[in-house]
Formats: C-alpha cells, sequence, structure tokens
C-alpha cells in the first residue's frame, strides 16, 4: 500500500520572522514583496490570518484588515536557508522527497517502514525534529495519493497529522472547499 506524506509549515515566512524576532511573537506580522509596481502579500502570520489578511492580496489591503500589523520586506535568503534545514531533516526519511515551494513537501514512504516503522510513527518523529531544530510546527496529511495527503495538510492544524484511511477517500474529498486542493487559490476559489 502507498504512503504518500505531505508536510506543510503554515505561515513559514512570517513564522520564521516571529522566531527571528521575538518581540513580534503573538502578534500579526505580514510578509511583502513588490512586484509589478505593488507590494503584495507573500505570508501572514496566523494573528494576521485571523484579522482577514492572505496571501495574495495587496499590502494596502492588508493594513486595512490587520492596521495592527507589522509588515516586512522578504527575506529570500533566510527563508531558503530555514528551509533546507527542513528538507534536509525531512530527507533522513526517504529518497522520495519532493519539495513544493519553501513551506511544503511531498514525500513517499511506501517500501521504508523497514527502516523507519509504520509511516505515522515517521511522520511523528519527522515533526518532533522540525520542531526541535527550527522550532516550527509542521502540519502533516498521510494518504495513498498527493492531491488527498495535500488536502488532509492543509485542513490540519499546525503540528498535527491527519491521516486518510485508503478506500475513505472520497468520503473526506467530497465535503471540503475547492480551497484545499493543491494549486487552488483565493482567486481561482472564486
Amino acid at each position: 500500500m502507498r504512503s504518500i506524506l505531505h508536510f506543510y509549515v503554515p505561515s513559514f515566512c512570517a513564522m520564521l520572522e516571529q522566531l527571528r524576532k521575538p518581540e513580534l511573537a503573538g502578534k500579526p506580522v505580514v510578509i511583502t514583496h513588490r512586484a509589478s509596481g505593488e507590494e503584495y502579500v507573500v505570508s501572514a502570520s496566523w494573528e494576521a490570518k485571523a484579522q482577514g489578511v492572505r496571501e495574495g492580496i495587496t499590502s494596502r489591503h492588508a493594513g486595512r484588515y490587520s492596521p495592527s500589523a507589522t509588515l516586512l520586506p522578504v527575506d529570500w535568503r533566510l527563508y531558503k536557508d530555514a528551509s533546507c534545514v527542513v528538507f534536509d531533516i525531512l530527507s533522513d526519511y526517504s529518497p522520495l522527497l519532493e519539495p513544493q515551494g519553501l513551506d511544503r513537501a511531498y514525500m513517499d514512504l511506501t517500501g521504508c517502514s523497514s527502516l523507519f516503522g509504520l509511516p505515522g510513527a515517521t511522520a511523528e518523529e519527522a515533526q518532533k525534529r522540525v520542531a526541535r531544530e527550527v522550532g516550527m510546527p509542521v502540519s502533516v496529511g498521510m494518504a495513498q495519493s498527493r492531491l488527498v495527503s495535500s488536502a488532509a495538510a492543509s485542513i490540519c492544524k499546525a503540528g498535527e497529522c491527519l491521516e486518510v484511511q485508503a478506500g475513505a477517500e472520497r468520503e473526506f474529498i467530497s465535503p471540503l472547499a475547492v480551497r484545499y486542493l493543491p494549486g487552488v487559490g483565493w482567486k481561482t476559489e472564486k
């Protein structure tokens, strides 16, 4: 049976800034990037998201949703370095690791249980290592397909793991909003 895990660090860039600048912990943080003459949100902390800020909106709109938010410019070097540390940790558990941007990766654990144990135990161990070595909670979705594992990781709370059993995929996916499918952002959802 296939074992596909989808590792996802929600609010990755904003959380890294909160770790780097402890005075921002627990406060709304918005990371922005200038493109085509406009500044866009690339990451928002949980606190900013709770006020309505989401990736892809302009910084002007983010300021309206969260007037008390700290807006910071992107620091791609910091984010890339931290992402590499996370992916290095994950690669210790399977040679079949496929990064998807800075904050997510698919891992195929099919056939690896004799080396690392059952997929759930492997996911838990990897989550603990990322939390210990990087300081961030990782959400994990487990299923027999990438699509379902990605949706499961997207609805998990930070640091949780959700396994969708074989045969329960349709029941799991059917009630979900389309935004939980891989590659569907808020614009496409509309």
